[in-house]
Formats: C-alpha cells, sequence, structure tokens
C-alpha cells in the first residue's frame, strides 16, 4: 500500500501557497521505486493549482487598484482589458484564437469580450482572406489609448514602493513564462484526447 502525503497551505485567501508532499510503501517500509515520477506529477498539478491561485489573486488585485482608474463603463472587467493588452503588445492582427492563446482565457470569454470591444469602438474586425471561418481584430486609436493607459496604470502599480518584496527580474519572467506554456500545451493536448486516468 502506498501512501501519500500531500498538505497544502494557503495564506491570506491569494497570498502563500506551500505544499509538502511525501510518498511512502508500506510494504517495504521504505521510498516506493516511483517516487521521482509521482512526486514530479504532484508538483506539476499543485503548480497548476498555484498558478490558478496566483491568477486570480492578480485579476482581483487589478480589479480593485486599476479598474476604477479607467474610464470605462461599468461593465467593463479585466478580461476586456486583458485581450485589448494582448492587441496592443502583437506588432500584426490578431484573431480570437491567437488572443485565448496569449492570455489563457478561455475562447468563450474572448469571443463575449471581443464583440463588447468592437461594438464600443476599441477594436476593429477585419476579413481574413486566408480563413472566413476567423476575423482579424486590432486597436482602433480609442482602444490604443486605452490600452496604454491600462498597462501605465499596471506598470505603476507593481513598481510601487510599498511592495514588501522585489517583483522577478525579466529573466525569471521570462522562464516562468515558458514554463506556463509548456503546462499550457500539456493540458491542452489533454483536453482534445478527452484523458481519462487508467483505475486500478
Amino acid at each position: 500500500m502506498i501512501v501519500i502525503y500531500v498538505l497544502v497551505h494557503i495564506a491570506g485567501g491569494d497570498g502563500e501557497k506551500e505544499v509538502l508532499m511525501s510518498t511512502y510503501d508500506t510494504r517495504s517500509s521504505g521510498l516506493n521505486n516511483d517516487f521521482p515520477q509521482l512526486n514530479a506529477s504532484l508538483a506539476e498539478s499543485n503548480l497548476h493549482a498555484l498558478m490558478s491561485t496566483v491568477a486570480s489573486g492578480y485579476v482581483k488585485l487589478l480589479k480593485r487598484a486599476v479598474l476604477p482608474e479607467l474610464d470605462v463603463p461599468d461593465r467593463y472587467t479585466i478580461r476586456d482589458l486583458q485581450v485589448l493588452g494582448a492587441l496592443h503588445e502583437s506588432p500584426k492582427p490578431l484573431t480570437s484564437t491567437d488572443i485565448f492563446r496569449r492570455t489563457g482565457l478561455d475562447p468563450a470569454t474572448v469571443t463575449r469580450s471581443t464583440k463588447l470591444l468592437v461594438k464600443d469602438g476599441y477594436i476593429n474586425s477585419h476579413e481574413n482572406q486566408a480563413d472566413s471561418r476567423s476575423r482579424f481584430l486590432t486597436l482602433t486609436e480609442k482602444g490604443l489609448d486605452l490600452a496604454r493607459d491600462y498597462n501605465a496604470k499596471c506598470e505603476e502599480l507593481f513598481a510601487s514602493k510599498d511592495l514588501a518584496i522585489d517583483g522577478p527580474s525579466l529573466d525569471e519572467i521570462q522562464s516562468i513564462e515558458r514554463t506556463l506554456k509548456t503546462l499550457q500545451n500539456r493540458v491542452r493536448i489533454l483536453k482534445l484526447k478527452k484523458f481519462t486516468p487508467n483505475r486500478r
């Protein structure tokens, strides 16, 4: 019998998350031979949970500290501004599929946001001659102004001297981004395969 102990502690709701994991094979009174693989799998699972907590915390923070500072209708959300941010960062037009891959937002959210932003004049929608099922999206001047304002407010927030710890370096952010993209691709593949774990 393999006994697995997992202790998860979340401080302050959206704060730190500490994970303690161990595995012990009671049949041999020693560590299981599968310990490295099993531990890695648990670590990946808990990393997904941790990043979900971090992402939720960021959204709540931006909603509280940034959104009220912007000149947008009350119905707008941080996710709408994330769509604008993705278009602002891209040197070329994007499709809705490009946006949800860049932002991690689900396709339904991206579709809702783009329709709203097009209707309110923040985004232009252009025909995609290579694929009639999708459309290219670009910022209007109005959308560009809002995206710049949003980015400036975010930079001001995270550059605050009131923060107790320094933020990650650019190299650290890029390394985390590469890891998250790898995890995102793994989850996407498992979803496409309708993955069902083997049951013993």
